[in-house]
């Protein structure tokens, strides 16, 4: 650091002085002009027992439940004449708060409403026995003795009458009565705290009345150099001391009257302050001025800290890491220290730090870092000299280890993944970081609870690594999300604040992610402090959060299902609502007394014991059921219509506190049904809804401890006719004897149809019976007829078969026996010879075939395919050779079959005959191929072929689609074979060969 900046900072030191721009009581105005008021002239304040603060002004009454004011006036109280409203009294415990309007007419507060008790009353009164039973007192707060005859002052069940020589107490519940004779100087001023009387004496001192009238000494428990002025509220039994611009609630004890400050630097007689009232539960006091509204003072336990010169090398107001350096001071990464007094001085380590990181070692000297230099500031320099290492990498966590080490993690070398983890001790003369493990995550943030374990939150969960072995345990069940802080208890819990997912509680090996608050501002958690009360307190970008430790671990245990969280903002005294994390540490809690947070506006600390949580413990109560328009004041069980269009329940419950801290929920059960719903608004409200009887239940955390507190509603909604009991009982019964007519009606149909089904069926039968005859007689006469046609054929045949017998015998004989030397007709002999013995073997064996019963595809006996086409091809040879044709049998020798040998005999026979008919000087060629399924035979021949339209003719035929004339004058034979090739279930095909011949194919499936 130059000269020049060391000037700056001396010139720092000497300017700078503490700034706490922090005022010790917030006050906040209520007015008409913003809306809030009826009128700014506020008479009188009264608390009722439900928690809710009313109001009486010059136009109309308003109820405060600490967030929103309900205004009454003559719009909504029957029978009321003027708006003009005077003085609260009665017994506010006793849920009785009475008041008059500038007519007398006289109001009763009741069970949260107003109620017009239609009668007046006129004054003056005529004896204390009407002052008892109207409980009104016309005495302002201002009690002194003048020269009226008497006054009268309410205090819960005791009216004191006090005249000019006398005091009389009257005890309305023990209907007793008291008198004395006591004389006061002039001016005196009586007042009441709880029930009892006092006489102020303008000493600091007063006397105190007890239950008999009996007067003794009593002091304040502090002096006043000057006058004060006392103001009372009888009908809440307070009174207050005003003096030199503070405001003093009086409360006794045993042996003075206690003097709580409850506002300062306040001047109630320039605001026209008329009317008093302070909260004890929420601490907050309530001032009614004659023309200018209501002002809410309230005390505040955050305090901020902010230097009054800009930084020239810090952040401007802006700050990180803080570190306790102990003598009851606070470090901040800025080179500056705090007392809880404010500023105190700066230090030299200003320029060199990058604000983020902060150890204080055992010997208390400073660690911070920059990027990636390491640095140490001598506490025997008052930080003035320091050390410096640098490393290749950057630093992104530090901590002290138990022994006094200091830990801390770095990323990796360019273009390396994951990081590293150094340590160094202080205590070595000539320490230098050294390179404890190389780990696959870099360390965000790092703790180091004990010697033997080492916590690291990353940018993708929560590490774990044993000192000793090095061993690293991922935590499985944890979140992918940038951890930011850790908090390690000496029992072994980890809580973890992360960046976007809120904060975890890892214990017995199981991770517990807690929810969010309705606004999710703790997704983004800073760090967290413990106090001494087993609180914890979180800071986020939105404030400070507090939560009772035991809720959490109830809720982890899933002992609860709901989390109170507690929101502190800028209304609770500090400047700014963004509290800065990712710096460690992130807060300090100095001599568990105060702890204080780094933000974007100062520091802000507090002590946790001086900060009052105001929570949310009052009851909820349904004020309103509105039903287009019109209001129910009940809470019992509603009856509505079904026709309505829109139902509204007016849900409310006193809260004084800060409003997002009151959570409501609701949910619908009935006919329809709701799940837990947050209300966002004092209004439940429903469109139509189906009959049936209905639960409103309404529900809201009371404050620490996450206990739920109920408010139920039950309504019912009344069905139409056709939607009761009932109408449907009756529609049901009427359906179930409608069904049966039906059935009934049903059946007697189908019994007629069936009649008529069986007229139907007898006379179907006489005829189907007939028609069987008929056919019957049909069959017989073919069955003859065919019997005759076998007979004719096998008498033709046999007929035939002798002339082609002694045929072949003579032409045998002719040829052997004929001497000539024409070889041509001995040629023709042997030709005639050979036909006529092979028409003579073809007869006999058809004969043979004829003599069957039945054509049948019956399988054959395995047989010799070759052998079968060897017979055809020798009874054709001579044919053939007359046409100077060949026989080509290409099937091999070992194919066999049982395919019918007498019809693919037949079969064979035919188309031999026809390819050896139309072939001449050419060729015939018999094939056969198997295949996995079937076998498939082939005739080809290199005859003359068949033209286009005799191929389409002939499939035709063998397809079976051919007329009777047709085959009459183109021959049996192609039709024959068909019919025998579909009783083998066969298929045939005829096609043309490329050199102009026919090859006819013949599948068989096997």
């Amino acid at each position: 650091m130059n000269y020049f900046q060391s000037f700056i900072l001396l010139l720092l030191c000497i300017s700078c002085n503490t700034i706490s721009a922090q005022e010790k009581f917030l006050h906040t105005w209520y007015t008409a002009d913003n809306n809030n008021l009826p009128q700014n002239t506020v008479n009188s304040i009264v608390k009722d027992k439900y928690g809710y603060i009313w109001l009486s002004t010059e136009n109309g009454i308003a109820r405060y439940d600490g967030q929103t004011f309900d205004i009454y006036n003559s719009e909504n109280i029957h029978g009321l004449i003027s708006n003009r409203m005077r003085f609260f009294s009665g017994i506010p415990e006793k849920d009785s708060i009475y008041l008059l309007n500038e007519t007398h007419q006289f109001l009763l507060i009741n069970n949260r409403k107003i109620k017009n008790l239609n009668k007046r009353i006129s004054e003056p009164y005529k004896s204390v026995k009407e002052i008892i039973e109207s409980n009104h007192n016309p005495v302002s707060s201002l009690s002194f003795t003048e020269d009226s005859e008497y006054i009268d002052i309410q205090a819960n069940q005791n009216l004191y009458i006090i005249g000019n020589d006398s005091i009389k107490l009257y005890n309305k519940q023990t209907s007793t009565s008291v008198e004395i004779a006591y004389k006061y100087p002039v001016n005196s001023q009586f007042f009441t705290i709880n029930s009892s009387l006092y006489l102020d004496t303008k000493n600091s001192k007063a006397i105190a009345f007890d239950s008999n009238l009996r007067a003794k000494p009593i002091e304040y428990d502090r002096k006043f150099s000057s006058s004060y002025f006392i103001f009372t509220n009888n009908v809440a039994r307070q009174s207050f001391i005003y003096h030199k611009k503070k405001l003093y609630y009086l409360k006794p004890n045993n042996k003075s009257i206690e003097t709580i400050l409850v506002s300062e630097d306040f001047d109630i007689p320039h605001n026209n302050i008329i009317s008093f009232l302070y909260d004890e539960f929420s601490k907050k006091l309530y001032l009614g001025s004659a023309n200018k509204g209501l002002l809410e003072v309230r005390k505040v336990g955050f305090n901020h800290i902010i230097p009054s010169l800009p930084h020239t090398i810090g952040t401007d107001g802006v700050y990180y890491a803080l570190s306790d350096i102990g003598q009851n001071k606070v470090l901040s990464s800025t080179g500056e220290i705090f007392t809880s007094k404010g500023y105190k001085e700066i230090t030299d380590m200003a320029g060199y730090s990058d604000k983020y990181m902060m150890v204080v070692d055992n010997h208390g000297d400073v660690w911070t870092k920059h990027s990636k230099i390491l640095y140490r500031f001598k506490k025997d320099s008052d930080y003035k000299t320091f050390d410096k290492w640098k490393l290749d990498v950057s630093i992104t966590a530090m901590t002290k280890a138990p022994d006094g080490k200091i830990w801390f993690g770095t990323f990796s070398k360019p273009n390396e993944k994951g990081g590293y983890l150094y340590y160094i001790d202080p205590k070595d003369r000539y320490c230098r970081p050294t390179v404890y493990l190389r780990v696959k995550e870099a360390a965000a943030s790092i703790s180091v609870p004990n010697n033997t374990t080492i916590w690291t939150g990353t940018w993708k969960g929560l590490c774990k690594y044993d000192i000793k072995s090095k061993k690293c345990y991922k935590i499985p069940d944890f979140p992918n999300c940038n951890v930011r802080a850790l908090y390690i208890e000496p029992t072994g819990e980890v809580w973890a604040c992360s960046y976007g997912k809120g904060f975890f509680l890892y214990k017995h090996n199981k991770t517990t992610q807690f929810p969010p608050d309705k606004n999710q501002y703790l997704l983004t958690s800073h760090c967290i402090i413990e106090d001494n009360n087993g609180f914890f307190w979180i800071t986020t970008n939105k404030g400070i959060f507090q939560v009772k430790k035991q809720d959490l671990l109830n809720y982890a245990a899933k002992e609860s299902t709901g989390i109170y969280y507690h929101s502190y903002n800028k209304n609770s005294g500090f400047p700014n609502n963004e509290f800065n994390g990712g710096c460690q540490p992130c807060g300090v809690y100095l001599k568990n007394q105060t702890i204080y947070f780094p933000s974007m506006e100062g520091i802000v600390f507090f002590n946790p014991d001086n900060i009052s949580a105001i929570v949310p413990k009052n009851p909820l109560y349904i004020d309103e059921v509105i039903v287009d328009d019109k209001t129910l004041h009940t809470c019992k069980a509603v009856e509505l219509n079904r026709n309505f269009e829109r139902l509204n329940f007016t849900v409310s419950s006193p809260y004084f506190g800060e409003s997002y801290n009151e959570n409501i929920e609701f949910m619908l059960e009935g006919p329809v049904n709701q799940q837990w719903t947050v209300l966002t608004e004092k209004t439940i409200s429903f469109s139509t809804l189906p009959p049936g009887e209905y639960i409103l239940k309404t529900r809201k955390l009371t404050g620490f401890g996450s206990k739920w507190t109920y408010k139920n509603v039950a309504f019912s909604i009344k069905p139409a006719f056709w939607q009761t009991t009932w109408f449907q009982l009756f529609a049901l019964a009427l359906g179930i004897v409608l069904v049966l007519l039906i059935i009934k009606l049903r059946i007697k149909y189908i019994r007629y149809k069936n009649t008529v089904l069986e007229s139907k069926v007898i006379l179907q039968t006489a005829q189907l019976q007939e028609t069987i005859l008929a056919l019957r007689k049909t069959k017989d006469d073919l069955s003859k007829q065919i019997d005759n046609h076998k007979k004719l054929i096998k008498s033709i045949t046999h007929d035939i078969k002798s002339p082609l017998k002694f045929l072949s015998i003579t032409g045998r004989y002719l040829y052997n026996n004929i001497d000539t030397n024409q070889d041509s007709l001995k040629e023709n002999l042997q030709s005639i010879y050979t036909s006529s013995f092979q028409l003579y073997h073809f007869v006999d064996n058809f004969l043979e075939y004829a003599k069957e019963t039945n054509i049948n595809n019956d399988e054959s006996t395995p047989y010799s395919l070759y052998q079968l086409a060897e017979e055809k091809k020798e009874f054709f040879r001579n044919i053939a050779l007359a046409q100077k044709t060949y026989i080509h049998n290409k099937i091999p020798q070992y194919f066999t079959t049982t395919i019918n040998r007498h019809l693919l005999s037949i079969i064979l026979h035919n188309l031999i005959d026809n390819a050896t008919k139309n072939t001449t000087d050419g060729s015939v060629i018999i094939s056969s191929v198997t295949e996995k399924n079937g076998l498939t035979l082939s005739i080809e021949d290199t005859g003359k072929g068949m033209t286009n339209k005799e191929l389409e003719y002939y499939n035709k035929i063998l397809q079976g689609n051919f007329m009777q004339e047709e085959t009459s004058t183109k021959g049996m034979g192609l039709p024959m074979v068909a019919e025998l090739v579909h009783i083998l279930e066969g298929k045939i095909n005829i096609t043309r060969t490329h050199k102009g011949g026919t090859n006819i194919t013949i599948s068989f499936t096997v």
